[in-house]
């Protein structure tokens, strides 16, 4: 499966498509809106995983275009803890969005969920 991951946090967004890429995802990633948009047109992804504020526009924008080209869907992830960022995700229609920091797992449970892929099993609790 293919995930389109778009942050311009060019650090986060390295060392999240590895993490993803050890979990057998293979990862496309853009830095803007206008990046994101034209390797979507150019390589058919699967899910979309986008940082809501983004250089040339917001992720919420980006995830209704992107929807034009085809249908998709999407996790939202932000920093911004901002009712309006936070009810645009809601209202946006993404699976799930997250807040930063989060921990790997809980983005590759949205990323399994957004894939329609079964949950991983958890550890069995200690007696």
């Amino acid at each position: 499966m293919r995930v389109l991951l778009v942050d311009d946090h060019l650090d986060g967004l390295e060392i999240t498509a590895k993490l993803l890429r050890m979990e057998g995802f293979e990862v496309v990633t853009a830095s803007s809106c206008a990046d994101a948009l034209q390797k979507a047109r150019e390589t058919r992804v699967h899910l979309i995983v986008t940082d809501l504020g983004l250089p040339d526009g917001t992720g919420m924008d980006l995830y209704e275009k992107l929807r034009e080209i085809y249908p998709i869907p999407g996790i939202a992830m932000t920093a911004h803890g901002e009712r309006w960022f936070l009810d645009g995700a809601a209202n946006g229609e993404f699976v799930r969005y997250l807040l930063k920091p989060f921990v790997f797992s809980d983005l590759l449970g949205a990323v399994r969920e957004g894939l329609g892929l079964e949950p991983l099993a958890s550890s069995p609790e200690p007696a």
